[in-house]
């Protein structure tokens, strides 16, 4: 296949003249080139608009996503300490009815070997029926109950338990003869006693007590059942009672003392 022909063009050089038979001066050409030069940096200059708007483009989207991230970091702090706060409100809120003033008398003397004279109560108190009453049910069901604990019987019934202090020096000597046997009972047989008042009845100066017992033994399958009626001569502030030592002013501090005690079947 024939080959084609190749043309070779060729630049007319400085000072040789062209086709047309007109020669380019060094001077034409020099202005070419700053015609040339002009017009890119007239180019040039259009286009730099366009990159400083595209460069501050930029920067507000840098200083958007700042934005959005300190936001959203605030909003969170933000969010934990409502957190925290709400918390905190609440247990002040269950605090607030332990705040209350209770005064307190403080004494730093030694006063256990000081004794006291504690006054006896007014004749005209209306409550002192009441006052009795009351008295005289816890000294019975301290007296007659019976518990497994043999420490808790011993100590209930001992010389500085409350039946000691709430007894006449006769009447807790006449009780403190069976107590060894009654303690006997609990440790070794596992006696129990539950008590129910029935009621109490004031004649003049003598109280009656009407109780039923329910007396357990461990082998025994039905408790025994008792009805018993107890006399009682009582007073407040016994000659024995008037002076006490400081430490033990508040074992019995109205003074009340069991001064005649006798117990007898009700079953009838």
């Amino acid at each position: 296949m024939p080959r084609p022909a190749r043309h070779i063009a060729k630049t007319n050089q400085p000072g040789t003249p062209s086709k047309g038979g007109s020669a380019v001066t060094p001077a034409e050409t020099v202005g070419a080139v700053a015609s040339n030069a002009a017009s890119l940096v007239d180019k040039a200059k259009e286009k730099m608009p366009q990159i400083a708007e595209v460069s501050e483009l930029s920067v507000d989207v840098l200083r958007e996503r700042r934005y959005l991230w300190t936001a959203r970091a605030f909003a969170i702090v933000s969010a934990v300490a409502l957190c925290v706060n709400f918390v905190l409100l609440i247990a002040i809120g269950n605090m607030m009815p332990l705040k209350r003033v209770e005064p307190y008398l403080l004494t730093f003397q030694n006063k256990e070997e000081q004794v006291v004279k504690i006054q006896p109560l007014s004749k005209n108190l209306a409550a002192e029926d009441v006052i009795s009453e009351a008295m005289i049910r816890q000294y019975v069901l301290l007296r007659n109950t019976m518990v497994s604990d043999v420490d808790e019987m011993a100590f209930r019934w001992g010389q500085e338990g409350p039946i000691r202090w709430m007894s006449s020096n006769a009447v807790y000597n006449q009780f403190a003869k069976t107590i060894k046997d009654w303690l006997s009972r609990i440790k070794l047989e596992g006696l129990t006693r539950e008590v129910r008042i029935e009621s109490v009845v004031r004649n003049q100066n003598i109280w009656f007590v009407y109780i039923i017992t329910r007396d357990m033994l461990p082998e025994a399958e039905e408790p025994a059942i008792s009805r018993w009626r107890i006399k009682l001569a009582i007073r407040f502030f016994a000659k024995n009672q008037n002076e006490v030592k400081y430490i033990d002013r508040l074992k019995n501090p109205l003074g009340f003392a069991v001064e005649g005690y006798s117990i007898e079947s009700a079953n009838e």
